[in-house]
């Protein structure tokens, strides 16, 4: 919940004792938050150490350490040059020398049997 905003000047006029007061209340409550939102870190700050601690002796594992996201980073370093091991094939048919070409045909065809086209193939 949030308070509404206090005026810092009041005019000389309108500082009554029950506004002088008041004013010192709210000083004094503020400086209190201040030191108890230092003190709540510390506490914090304990607390995370000790269950880390707890962790190692029970060894169980800790917290991880997670790197930061780096999408939205631009790119600094230089991309490598080429293609990767492996990735520069080549066809092996381009090198063989065919010597001859030979079309065999089935000794026999059965009867309702379709033609299905030639394959290709090396030897």
């Amino acid at each position: 919940m949030s308070s509404p905003k206090l005026p810092i000047n009041i005019c000389p006029e309108e500082r009554t004792p029950l506004v002088e007061w008041l004013l010192s209340v709210i000083a004094s409550q503020a400086a209190t938050i201040e030191i108890l939102e230092q003190k709540t870190q510390a506490l914090e700050a304990q607390v995370e150490q000790l269950s880390e601690a707890l962790k190692k002796a029970k060894k169980l594992p800790g917290k991880p350490q997670l790197k930061a996201s780096r999408l939205e980073q631009p790119v600094t370093g230089q991309k490598r040059g080429g293609k990767r091991a492996g990735s520069a094939k080549r066809s092996k048919k381009t090198i063989v020398k065919i010597d001859e070409e030979r079309i065999i045909e089935p000794d026999s065809v059965p009867l309702g049997a379709t033609f299905n086209g030639y394959r290709d193939y090396d030897v």
